[in-house]
C-alpha cells in the first residue's frame, strides 16, 4: 500500500470523479508547492485535488494564483505543520491568518516579502499558532 507520494506541485484534476478516484494517492502527499505557472482558468482543476490532500504537512506557496487556492487549502489541509510563502506568492495576510487559525499543528512559518512584515500579522500568528516554534520573516528592504 502506498504510504507517501512525492509530487512537486498540486496536480490538476479535471473532474470530481477523477479526484475521488485519485483520493488514496492524493492523501499520501505530505509536501507540495502551489503551481507557479498555472493559468487563471486552470485553478479550479488544481483546487479539485486539495480536499483530498488530507495528510499534507508542508506547503510552499509560490504561485501567482495562490490567492485563489489558499482558502481551499485552509479549509481542507488541517494537518499542516510548515508553511513557506515565497515573495511572488499572491497569498494575502488575511488568508495567512485564516490558515493559521484552521491549522493548529503549524509550528514553522517562513515568509518572504515585505507586505507580511507587520505587527498585526506577527501578533495574529502568535495568537493563532499555539505550537509555533519558528517564524522567519525575510525582508528585501535595504
Amino acid at each position: 500500500m502506498l504510504e507517501e507520494l512525492k509530487l512537486f506541485r498540486i496536480p490538476k484534476v479535471f473532474s470530481e470523479q477523477s479526484a475521488a478516484l485519485c483520493a488514496p494517492a492524493l492523501s499520501c502527499i505530505h509536501s507540495i508547492c502551489t503551481p507557479d505557472d498555472v493559468m487563471y482558468h486552470e485553478i479550479p482543476y488544481c483546487a479539485m485535488a486539495v480536499p483530498y490532500l488530507t495528510e499534507l504537512r508542508e506547503i510552499r506557496a509560490m504561485g501567482p494564483r495562490d490567492y485563489r487556492l489558499m482558502p481551499v487549502i485552509s479549509q481542507y489541509c488541517m494537518k499542516l505543520e510548515r508553511l513557506d510563502i515565497e515573495d511572488y506568492s499572491t497569498t494575502t495576510p488575511a488568508q495567512l491568518l485564516q490558515l493559521a487559525q484552521n491549522c493548529r499543528h503549524l509550528h514553522t512559518v517562513y515568509i518572504a516579502g515585505d507586505h507580511f512584515s507587520t505587527d498585526e500579522l506577527i501578533i495574529g500568528l502568535a495568537e493563532r499558532c499555539p505550537i509555533l516554534q519558528r517564524l522567519v520573516l525575510q525582508s528585501y528592504r535595504g
